[in-house]
């Protein structure tokens, strides 16, 4: 498999300044923006992996779990049952935390998320960018031995 290390590099950049971003705005009790950048840098990971391996067919999803797994096939990243259960609420937020339309009983973001929604997305998307970091590098190591 042809590695393309550019690609990857552009969306694993993006990545890690989304997960800067929402690291920063949770010291601000902005746990609704938290949210919205975690699912960010979750999304930049895994289509890092993708575009990186060429599928980046693959890599138009917005579902998480969904790419996750499309990763796990091409990539062998791994996630427990329970973070890939993260994902789906990861996800899930995703509207909410951007749209005061997406949020019940005339809301707004700001009114929807917590504290430990926004350490919760943190934790995930830090999780997250670390497994698909560790899955690259395997890959990249096994295109280094097959030269």
């Amino acid at each position: 498999m042809l590695l393309d290390h550019d690609e990857h590099a552009r969306w694993a950049r993006t990545a890690d300044r989304q997960l800067v971003v929402a690291w920063r705005l949770a010291g601000g009790e902005l746990h609704e923006a938290v949210v919205l950048h975690a699912e960010q840098a979750v999304q930049c990971a895994l289509k890092a992996i993708l575009h990186g391996v060429g599928a980046t067919s693959q890599a138009r999803s917005h579902d998480l779990r969904d790419l996750a797994q499309r990763c796990a096939e091409c990539a062998g990243l791994s996630l427990a049952d329970e973070d890939l259960r993260g994902l789906r609420d990861l996800a899930l937020g995703y509207l909410p935390s951007r749209y005061p339309d997406a949020v019940p009983a005339g809301g707004a973001p700001q009114d929807m998320f917590d504290r430990g929604d926004a350490v919760a997305a943190l934790r995930l998307a830090l999780l997250v960018r670390r497994r698909a970091r560790d899955a690259w590098r395997r890959l990249v190591a096994i295109e280094g031995s097959r030269e």
